[in-house]
């Protein structure tokens, strides 16, 4: 998906630069807005990827599979290492003082530079150098992505992904989502209505060909997987007594 976002700019990005940084940035603040409902809930995601986001039949996004997610309570912070590489936060490679709700705005971070540029700022084909890139936290931006339609989109990105979540300054979601939502990248010029856009009242920039409603397109999928296409990873009994993940979601991880 945020590879599809990037060609969309391709051979036009210097003309329509503000236009593209406009998309990405409605695309980007429609998971703040998912990540500040599921963190009102203590929800900690841990795997936002492209791969993890749908777009409904009206062209909205939806996050799915919960299959790392934790509920934090009392103990947090957490130490579990897990999520996607070139996703993680350097506090959860580091493994010294766990991790809480910042390392999922760190995730928002990488995923609006691949949005804007089509890679993750620290991708390689080794995992080990990848956490190396990911510790040191350097980002470095194409050259013809250094436009001043992008600035804010820059400033954006370099804020979420601060090194140290609590140092001076401190990385941006630190303090909760209003802090992310305030940033310049949605409140400059034409402003997001975070209202607007939770009751999804704000057209979005790409409505996609779909045979129907989404959930039942997935319900379909899901009904006709057989077994033995692929390794089961799910606990030997399912908690089908419980009905929500708020009922289950701390006892696996």
């Amino acid at each position: 998906m945020a590879s599809s976002l990037h060609s969309w700019s391709e051979g036009a990005l210097s003309s329509a630069a503000a236009r593209f940084a406009s998309v990405v940035a409605s695309v980007v603040a429609s998971v703040v807005a998912i990540y500040t409902h599921i963190h009102s809930l203590m929800v900690l995601y841990r795997d936002l990827k492209p791969e993890n986001l749908l777009l409904d039949e009206r062209g909205y996004l939806l996050l799915v599979d919960f299959g790392m997610a934790k509920i934090l309570g009392a103990e947090e912070p957490i130490w579990t290492l897990c999520g996607t590489p070139e996703y993680m936060a350097p506090e959860i490679v580091r493994q010294k003082f766990g991790y809480a709700f910042p390392a999922d705005w760190w995730c928002v971070g990488i995923f609006a530079y691949e949005c804007l540029t089509g890679t993750t700022p620290f991708a390689s084909d080794d995992p080990t150098e990848t956490y190396h890139l990911i510790l040191e936290s350097s980002v470095s931006w194409p050259e013809e992505l250094q436009t001043h339609a992008e600035k804010n989109g820059h400033d954006f990105v370099e804020k979420l992904l601060e090194n140290d979540p609590i140092s001076l300054g401190g990385r941006l979601g630190t303090n909760g989502a209003r802090q992310v939502r305030a940033h310049p990248w949605f409140t400059a010029g034409d402003p997001i209505s975070w209202f607007a856009l939770e009751h999804r009242q704000i057209a979005p920039p790409f409505v996609p060909t779909a045979s129907g409603p989404v959930e039942e397109v997935c319900s379909k999928n899901v009904a006709e997987y057989s077994i033995d296409e692929g390794p089961a990873e799910y606990p030997d009994t399912f908690p089908n007594d419980k009905v929500t993940f708020a009922d289950w979601g701390g006892e696996w991880v």
